[in-house]
């Protein structure tokens, strides 16, 4: 059965930054499903050439998962 969802609306539960559909399922907006800060910088990044990181290309700090991308939709 499917089900119709205007994909406009659907926004990470954590984050609240808007999700889009890819065929690995739902993304944040740099295309990453998992968050990584890391530890020296604090950048955080949803980039998916960072999910597959341990260190943090720019400081050398350990990238610890935040969440993954959690999506709700909220009306508009």
């Amino acid at each position: 059965m499917a089900v119709n969802v205007d994909l406009s609306t659907v926004i990470c539960q954590h984050c609240k930054k808007p999700l889009h559909w890819t065929q690995r399922g739902w993304v944040h907006p740099r295309g990453g499903l998992v968050v990584v800060p890391c530890e020296k910088c604090r950048i955080i990044s949803d980039d998916y050439a960072w999910s597959h990181l341990a260190f943090c290309p720019n400081r050398g700090g350990r990238l610890v998962d935040d969440h993954v991308a959690m999506p709700i939709q909220v009306k508009r």
